[in-house]
């Protein structure tokens, strides 16, 4: 037992001597290769030094002049060109330049035949001045909506007096309704028949005597029309009627005749009296509305702009929502109507082609 435990230990103790010897062979070949690593990067480091050093100039300060001079060649050419191109067809009428001549900014230099455009020109002038004009119409009848319905009210378009009212409460009205009849006799007329060349001599505004047929009484009344239509009366008697107006005493009806003198001239025959007005009153409206309340009564004296009857809210502003929109629309052609011409005019002046800068052609 203690022969093979000595024979091992020699065996192992070769084996370790072996192994430090190339343990120390390797650390030897890293330190060289270390110190042949430093001593180029030092080397390196010197040299460019040294390289850095050799670099460096100096000098003694003092006051010099200090120069510097470029050359080169190049083309030279002018700082503003332009190329004129036409925006329009059409025949060259004058072109008063040659070439090389020297032109002025804004100086012509072709004109071209407008015959074409002078049409177009007119026609779009024409189309912006009728939209000129029913925009303000359409704003006009805006404005006087918002007068003639303020407070919801429709008011009178006639005065005199109501002799029939034909609406009600509840009642819907809408445009050319017929809302009443009426009549004014504060004034009454007269119209009289004067032999033709008599009546020739006749003017209007001249002075006229009444006498009432019944009663003899004598009015004072006024020519206001004298008709040019000769008429012929039993026994062959040409005459022209004459329209005399009188101020109703408060005894004048439409039962009543009468004859007249103007000047020396007598009439031919007696006439019956009529009130000056006697018409319909229709609604002049825009849309429909509803009668609220009535304002009025039959008999009732009534001047324009008098309340007749109050509208619902809503249908009141549908009615003054339907003048807006006309003058909403009318303002769309009126500005559609001047871009138009703007751009036309734009298109006419192109027929001028003038010099963009002064310059040499």
């Amino acid at each position: 037992m203690k022969k093979i435990s000595f024979g091992n230990k020699a065996k192992n103790g070769k084996k370790g001597g072996r192994k430090g010897k190339k343990l120390l062979l390797i650390l030897i070949l890293l330190l060289v290769v270390i110190l042949g690593v430093y001593a180029a990067v030092r080397m390196k480091a010197e040299k460019a030094a040294s390289a850095n050093a050799k670099e460096v100039r100096t000098a003694t300060v003092e006051t010099r002049d200090i120069t510097s001079e470029l050359s080169s060649s190049g083309t030279i050419s002018p700082k503003n060109t332009y190329d004129i191109t036409s925006l329009v067809e059409g025949e060259v009428i004058a072109a008063d330049f040659e070439e090389g001549d020297q032109v002025e900014a804004g100086q012509i230099l072709y004109q071209i035949d407008t015959s074409s455009m002078e049409s177009e020109l007119t026609s779009v002038n024409n189309s912006l001045t009728r939209a000129q004009e029913n925009y303000e119409v359409a704003l006009d009848d805006y404005n006087t909506a918002l007068s003639d319905y303020s407070g919801n009210t429709y008011k009178s378009t006639e005065a005199g007096y109501i002799k029939t009212l034909y609406i009600k409460e509840g009642d819907k009205v809408s445009s050319n309704t017929k809302i009443a009849d009426i009549y004014d006799d504060k004034v009454m007329k007269i119209k009289l028949p004067f032999l033709s060349g008599e009546a020739a001599s006749i003017g209007a505004g001249s002075g006229a005597t009444l006498m009432l047929t019944d009663t003899g009484e004598q009015l004072a009344g006024t020519v206001t029309a004298v008709s040019n239509m000769d008429v012929t009366l039993t026994g062959g008697r040409i005459v022209r009627y004459v329209t005399i107006e009188v101020a109703n005493p408060g005894g004048l009806t439409t039962d009543m005749a009468a004859t007249a003198t103007v000047g020396d001239f007598i009439c031919s025959a007696e006439s019956s009296f009529e009130p000056t007005l006697e018409t319909v009153m229709n609604a002049d409206i825009s849309s429909s509305v509803e009668v609220g309340k009535l304002l009025i009564s039959e008999g009732d004296y009534v001047g324009k702009g008098t309340p007749v009857f109050t509208m619902e809210a809503k249908s009141a502003e549908k009615l003054l929502r339907t003048y807006k929109d006309s003058v909403e629309k009318a303002e769309e052609t009126l500005e559609s109507a001047k871009n138009k011409v703007d751009s036309t005019q734009d298109n006419y002046d192109n027929y001028t082609i003038t010099a963009p800068i002064s310059g040499q052609v």
